[in-house]
């Protein structure tokens, strides 16, 4: 019976009930908002320096909008949890990574994950002749300063500040509030998903524009119900990030 114990089964774990956040659902959505704003903002920002066209933006304008928004929004919740959260905020966000499973395994779930969505986008002939999501466009063309901005606005800025607003701050409100964290996995991939399609993924088709989105949050919220930490989280969303890096640099050298 001990060992039982000290193993839980996945799915005994994975509904685990965590210590319920400081804030509340409705501080959550909030930060969701304010992400959308300023991922708006920086992409006006971008296009409007750059000398793009707002109905055509240039891939650099679009990765800097993004990168720029990305790291505004993630400073804005480190500075909001170091001022307003009790200490230590680090350990409120759950932002140290979990007991279990060790940072390589959270690796290849990942890698293994965003793998696997996009052979299920390509079998079923979803993807059409998109090889990166839109704000990434820049990693199709030649490798230079845009392309190098979007790298880490794939790998480092957007996971980072995704995993803070959606794993980090809303999921456990909504696992909290909802007493089910399966359900708020879900429910959190719906409202990413929704707000791509409406304003994160401009010109993009449907796989793109919702159904990987929904896929990869998806993934990223389980981790972080499973795991019980947002650190964990992040590093499933920055193995994404690197799967579209790689993809791209493949797509260029095969083309």
């Amino acid at each position: 019976m001990q060992s039982v114990r000290e193993n839980p089964s996945f799915m005994r774990r994975l509904q685990a009930q965590e210590s319920p956040p400081p804030w509340s659902a409705l501080t959550g959505l909030g930060f969701v908002a304010a992400y959308v704003v300023l991922l708006i903002a920086g992409q006006i920002v971008a296009i409007t320096l750059s000398g793009s066209r707002f109905d055509a933006p240039s891939p650099g304008a679009l990765s800097v909008g993004a990168l720029l928004g990305s790291l505004v929004a993630a400073g804005g919740i480190v500075q909001w949890a170091r001022r307003r959260l009790p200490a230590p905020w680090i350990d409120r966000l759950r932002l140290r990574s979990g007991l279990r499973p060790p940072v390589f395994v959270i690796v290849l779930i990942g890698l293994g994950a965003a793998w696997a969505i996009d052979l299920v986008g390509v079998l079923l002939k979803l993807k059409g002749d998109d090889i990166v999501p839109p704000a990434l466009s820049a990693l199709s063309g030649p490798i230079g300063i845009a392309w190098i901005l979007a790298a880490i606005l794939a790998v480092v800025a957007q996971p980072v500040a995704e995993g803070l607003v959606f794993a980090g701050v809303l999921y456990p409100a909504l696992a909290h509030t909802l007493r089910n964290n399966v359900l708020a996995s879900v429910v959190v991939a719906i409202i990413y998903a929704v707000i791509s399609a409406a304003f994160l993924s401009t010109g993009a088709g449907t796989w793109y524009a919702i159904i990987q989105p929904f896929l990869m949050v998806l993934v990223m919220s389980l981790v972080r119900a499973y795991t019980q930490s947002t650190q964990s989280a992040i590093v499933a969303r920055v193995l994404f990030g690197l799967f579209f890096v790689l993809t791209a640099l493949i797509s260029s050298r095969s083309g």
